[in-house]
């Protein structure tokens, strides 16, 4: 394990794409998250315009947890924690990138973060969205009409923010708020390729989800199985199995379908899982599901 501290622009310039595996829950990031992340930008901005500051101001914006995968001459970086983040960032730099009226300026934020000759995603896009969030972001980053859904609400939301900057501080140009995405800075763990280390990323997954709102026992498996897998493999079965015949049909019922199917196949009684109770037995019967397979 890698820890190093980086910017997140040099981040997203430096890295040709990024993928975030199907386990990953898909963009889930409000107007309050959006307005904070943009409250930063504006700080940050505010303190490189103020001539009495010597020291400006930076701010840390958490961590990023990425292991890399190599596909012949291409590289992939799987984004293990982090994905709201880069999620974020990037629509913001789009929302930027549209309001934009300089040809340059615009070009250059589209061939510096949001695409890069070396990603073999579609459309050389460099982050792979889980499949939810593909088809509405890929739409932004090529400048046409995406569906509605918490994608295009986070971009418009960007859009607004921007605009409404601008009335009151028209100071406030692109290239101080590419500035300030300079200065947001990410601990960025890189995990490490060799077997054995004890860099298991489902574990490194489980732990660094177990603050906050806990994962669901259906989070839980679907991780535990398509991370054992590249990523090539992830994004087929989860396409063609997972998401049409599992979470398509059964929506908020498979936490429960899970714990059902594993009570049958240990012929043993199984107390039923109840996710949104903080007593919940989901770690338990997680554990039974994984001493199972195992």
């Amino acid at each position: 394990m890698k820890p190093e501290s980086h910017s997140i622009a040099n981040v997203l310039m430096k890295n040709a794409s990024f993928y975030i595996p199907p386990f990953q829950r898909a963009y889930a990031w409000g107007k309050p998250e959006i307005e904070r992340f943009f409250g930063d930008l504006i700080r940050i901005i505010k303190s490189e315009l103020n001539p009495n500051e010597e020291q400006k101001l930076e701010h840390f914006f958490g961590t990023l947890v990425l292991k890399e995968e190599k596909h012949g001459f291409t590289q992939k970086s799987i984004v293990v924690d982090g994905q709201q983040r880069l999620t974020t960032t990037l629509l913001f730099l789009i929302a930027l990138r549209d309001i934009e009226t300089n040809q340059v300026n615009k070009a250059k934020i589209t061939n510096r973060y949001l695409k890069s000759e070396d990603s073999d995603f579609e459309d050389n896009i460099k982050l792979k969205q889980v499949t939810k969030d593909w088809e509405a972001y890929k739409a932004l980053v090529n400048e046409k009409q995406a569906i509605p859904g918490i994608i295009k609400t986070a971009y418009q939301t960007f859009i607004k923010l921007i605009k409404d900057t601008k009335v009151t501080n028209a100071d406030i140009t692109s290239e101080l708020y590419i500035n300030a995405i300079q200065k947001l800075n990410v601990a960025v763990i890189y995990l490490d390729e060799r077997p054995h280390k004890g860099e298991d990323p489902q574990i490194i997954f489980e732990t660094l989800n177990s603050l906050g709102k806990g994962l669901t026992l259906a989070d839980l498996v679907r991780n535990f199985i398509l991370l054992s897998l590249d990523s090539k493999k992830q994004t087929n079965i989860y396409e063609n199995k997972w998401q049409p015949k599992i979470e398509a049909e059964l929506e908020d019922c498979i936490s429960r379908y899970y714990r059902d199917y594993l009570q049958y196949k240990m012929a043993c009684s199984i107390k039923v899982v109840n996710d949104e109770k903080v007593d919940s037995n989901t770690k338990e019967v997680y554990q039974q599901f994984k001493d199972y397979v195992t």
